[in-house]
């Protein structure tokens, strides 16, 4: 009885002392799940934050673009249209027959012989020809729907179909046609010369 009494003893401290240790290992376990999931979360939320200040960031990047792109390009401003004109010789002139009803146009002699043609606004040159009053002559379809037309002279520097720019040599004033002395005939019209189009006194534009 002595002998199974101590073996019963024996064999309920050994199992008390498993499950202290299982206890003991469970809650270590416990411990480290909570510990591990602790840090997922805060590597989480750590992620989270790290993933808004990357959208964050491109969304900024995105508006900043967006406002780029809003802005005008090159083609863009090349095709606004420039309504206001350049005088079609040098500056400093004088007008040898003014605009009347049986002289549609004025007729204009440099003083610094300055001999250049300068196209009064962008757009395309759509005549390059000839006749017999009014010489060499060019015809200049503007962008803000005029055409000007230059006449009497010596030298054409623009072929029909080629753009222009405002401020552009596009010829040399001579006096080749119905002329008497070296001059631009510079006219303006609200349609294509001679065509069904109107003339105006230049200076009305300037």
């Amino acid at each position: 009885m002595k002998n199974k009494n101590g073996k019963r003893k024996k064999n309920t401290k050994n199992r008390y002392k498993l499950i202290g240790t299982n206890l003991l290992c469970g809650v270590i376990l416990i411990s480290t799940g909570i510990i591990l999931e602790l840090k997922a979360t805060i590597s989480n939320v750590l992620l989270s934050n790290s993933l808004n200040l990357n959208i964050s960031e491109v969304n900024m990047d995105y508006e900043e673009k967006k406002e780029e792109n809003n802005q005008p390009t090159a083609s863009d401003v090349a095709y606004q249209v420039d309504t206001s004109w350049a005088w079609p010789t040098a500056s400093s002139y004088y007008i040898t027959t003014s605009y009347s009803r049986g002289h549609a146009a004025i007729d204009i002699v440099p003083r610094n012989g300055d001999y250049n043609i300068y196209a009064a606004s962008s757009g395309v040159i759509v005549t390059n020809s000839w006749k017999w009053d009014n010489g060499n002559y060019l015809v200049l379809r503007q962008d803000n729907g005029y055409y000007t037309m230059y006449a009497h002279l010596s030298q054409k520097l623009v072929n029909e179909g080629q753009r222009v720019e405002k401020g552009q040599v596009i010829g040399i004033m001579g006096r080749t046609g119905r002329a008497t002395g070296v001059h631009l005939h510079y006219s303006v019209w609200n349609g294509y010369p001679y065509r069904g189009g109107a003339t105006f006194n230049p200076f009305s534009f300037y």
